[in-house]
């Protein structure tokens, strides 16, 4: 089984799960970037979460990179997307791939 590695870079990579950390005054939190990269086609944009605690932030990132295949990651990241876009941004997303998803 391929081993996952993680670097620190410093900027979001356009292949990779990127968890960013950042601190607003006493407070540290992160993000996690899915790059659509890695939805196979099947969402427009980049997914970044909301800020978080770091320790999720870090759970989140590390459950993503270890855990679901690639198609699994990509569903995960389809259903995030769809769940942030407008209605009118959804429904046509899902119109114009319908046979994809049947």
């Amino acid at each position: 089984m391929a081993r996952n590695r993680f670097e620190q870079v410093d900027e979001k990579q356009e292949d990779a799960i990127t968890l960013s950390l950042c601190k607003a005054e006493d407070n540290v939190y992160g993000t996690v970037t899915v790059p659509k990269a890695l939805s196979a086609g099947k969402v427009p944009t980049d997914l970044t979460t909301s800020r978080m605690p770091i320790k999720d932030a870090f759970r989140g990132a590390i459950r993503l990179a270890n855990g679901p295949s690639r198609q699994e990651l990509a569903e995960v990241v389809q259903d995030a997307w769809l769940a942030r876009a407008s209605k009118r941004r959804a429904a046509d997303w899902l119109s114009s791939h319908r046979e994809t998803l049947a």
